[in-house]
């Protein structure tokens, strides 16, 4: 099936890049000759489990880490979902939970 051969190319792009739908389908379009809809596309990255967003349950899970002493350089390298966390994305974190 044509969807599990870009399957790993929507991971990169989608999640890891964090690129739009629209930049994705145009790279399918291109490089693989594969044109989503919309629809299809969200309903496929729901049904593989991939998510761009980290939930704020995970967020406050790791802000509580730094609750206990953990420093920001010292969980830095930390990935979450295979993804990893950057200082800048943990500091605005701390800010909107005003720690």
């Amino acid at each position: 099936e044509q969807w599990l051969a870009v399957k790993p190319v929507i991971q990169h792009l989608y999640v890891d890049e964090g690129h739009t739908f629209l930049q994705v389908a145009e790279y399918l379009d291109r490089h693989h000759g594969f044109k989503p809809t919309k629809k299809q596309f969200l309903t496929r990255v729901k049904e593989w489990g991939f998510q761009k967003n980290v939930k704020q349950s995970e967020r406050r899970a790791i802000l509580e880490k730094f609750r206990d002493g953990v420093r920001i350089g010292d969980f830095e390298a930390r990935k979450l979902r295979g993804r990893r966390l950057d200082k800048a994305k943990i500091e605005r974190w701390r800010k909107r939970e005003a720690l």
